[in-house]
């Protein structure tokens, strides 16, 4: 699931969760300077998939 994603992505430190105090609760993700740093590869990765496979 999403929630599982995001859980795993903030525990390595990729993804911030940002918790804001309102009813209904709302919470936002974002890339940390670690998340950023990784994302040019990640787009690699997919983009030679859409080319090779």
């Amino acid at each position: 699931m999403l929630i599982d994603e995001l859980k795993f992505l903030c525990s390595k430190g990729l993804v911030k969760k940002k918790h804001y105090p309102e009813v209904p609760p709302k919470v936002e993700y974002s890339l940390t300077p670690l998340g950023e740093k990784v994302l040019p590869i990640i787009d690699e990765i997919a983009r030679f998939g859409m080319e090779n496979l």
